[in-house]
Parts: structure tokens; sequence; C-alpha cells
């Protein structure tokens, strides 16, 4: 559905838990990233389809571009849209910030402290710890 004041594509078919539309196709797609590559190019291994209006669910092509995850977390927290220094991230649902991050790692790496008890300490579970300290979540903050 075009939105005339923006020029966004809303999808209106099924959306994911963050608000990504979806195809409901056997290979699950998000469907700017499928729109992108239709009407684009194929997208590069290791990269992500950004959207430059911010609209999780638009889908016009002229509002993607494809970049690295470094440059999509770069440009969401030059909107504000990624690090905030609230409890919980602004439209993430996480408990945890760039700071308290950190604190992780140290805590883990540095102190040798075990990662359940960190997990405790933060009440997140100790699978969260592992990811943040693994690379898996968080890599973008040093």
């Amino acid at each position: 559905m075009p939105i005339p004041e923006t020029g966004c594509w809303l999808w209106l078919g099924g959306l994911d838990g963050s608000g990504y539309g979806m195809l409901s196709d056997e290979l699950e797609q998000k469907a700017h990233r499928y729109s992108f590559h239709t009407f684009k190019h194929s997208i590069p291994a290791n990269r992500v389809v950004m959207h430059s209006c911010d609209i999780k669910c638009c889908v016009n092509p002229a509002h993607l571009s494809v970049g690295t995850y470094r440059d999509n977390a770069l440009d969401a927290s030059s909107k504000g849209k990624l690090f905030n220094t609230s409890p919980w991230q602004a439209g993430t649902g996480s408990k945890m910030t760039a700071e308290s991050v950190r604190d992780v790692r140290h805590r883990v790496i540095d102190l040798h402290e075990s990662p359940v008890s960190v997990a405790k300490l933060y009440g997140i579970n100790s699978s969260s710890i592992s990811k943040i300290i693994n690379g898996r979540t968080w890599r973008h903050i040093q």
C-alpha cells in the first residue's frame, strides 16, 4: 500500500515479531529483502538491506539499500534508534545497553565471572551472555 506523504510501500501481509514484513513462502523471507532482490539486484552474503525511511514494513525499492551490519548499526545510531541510555533499548525490547554489554564482557572475560551469575545480575539468560561474548550479538560495541 503506497503512502503518498512518505513514498513508502507498506507491506500488508504478515509481520514478524520485530515489525518486518514476512513472505509466507517456504523460505520465510523478509519482504524488504525480497523487494530489493526483485527490483534491484541480488544481496551479497553477510549483507543487510537497510531502510532509508526507517519504516520496517516498507518494501519500496527506492527506500532500500545494501550495507554491512556495521553500516546498519551506525545508521540507526546516527538517527538515535540504536543506542539509548534507558534500561530498555528503544524499539528492541533489550535490557542491555552499550555500557552494560561492555560490563558483561569485562566481568566474564577479564574477571572470569560465571556467565550464569552475570546473566542473573542483568536479568537475562546465560545464552544471551554467551552471544555477547562470542560476538553473535552486540558486535558493534567495543
